[in-house]
């Protein structure tokens, strides 16, 4: 299944690099001499960044019927959202909505599981991330584990976690302290709100192990 995505999202992507070669189609300017792509691609979900303008809205639309129409792939308006910068028109944002039969959102909003929102990543953007990640240590009964079962929890569950988001953002101290006394906390205690008297040096803990 994963296979036929991948060739139907390579279809998709030609479609839009030959209107962009075409001229028929304008990506999203980039800012400070950064590179914005045209599309992000991810199994059956996409993400297009293009001006909203009104020639835009029909290329997209021409793009998505001709893709439909010998694919059987639909996109599904109820689920798509689009997003605007503030200096869009009145007039542009409806008939980009209207054109596509979408809604539109405001930032930030989850996708892959990483929140996504515009500037540098702050503790309000990521704190959600974190609130989740802290609160699967509810489902754990910390108190019936060894010392040994809750590290190894930790080590599999949290931290892997904490990777898929840091692969993308740099997170703030605030927010890394405060799951890594949570973690702590976890580990000699079974609690994340009950703090304990560590028998082995907290740096000596994390260092790393050979494979």
């Amino acid at each position: 299944m994963r296979l036929l995505f991948s060739y139907l999202e390579d279809v998709l992507a030609r479609l839009i690099d030959r209107a962009i070669a075409d001229n028929e189609f304008h990506p999203a300017f980039a800012l400070r001499h950064f590179t914005c792509p045209a599309y992000l691609l991810y199994a059956d979900d996409i993400l297009v960044f293009c001006k909203a303008s009104r020639r835009n809205a029909r290329c997209l639309k021409r793009i998505l019927d001709c893709y439909a129409s010998f694919s059987g792939q639909v996109f599904n308006p109820e689920k798509s959202k689009a997003y605007f910068g503030k200096h869009v028109s009145v007039q542009n944002r409806a008939y980009f909505r209207d054109t596509l039969n979408i809604g539109s959102a405001a930032l930030p909003f989850i996708y892959l599981g990483v929140p996504i929102f515009k500037g540098a990543p702050k503790a309000c953007h990521l704190r959600g991330t974190a609130d989740r990640i802290i609160s699967k240590f509810a489902c754990w009964k910390g108190s019936s584990l060894s010392l040994a079962g809750r590290a190894c929890l930790v080590n599999s569950v949290i931290v892997s976690s904490l990777v898929h988001s840091m692969m993308i953002y740099k997170w703030p101290r605030s927010l890394l302290n405060k799951i890594d006394q949570a973690m702590r906390n976890f580990i000699w205690t079974g609690s994340t709100e009950k703090s304990g008297f560590c028998t082995v040096n907290w740096a000596k803990i994390v260092l790393e192990h050979p494979e």
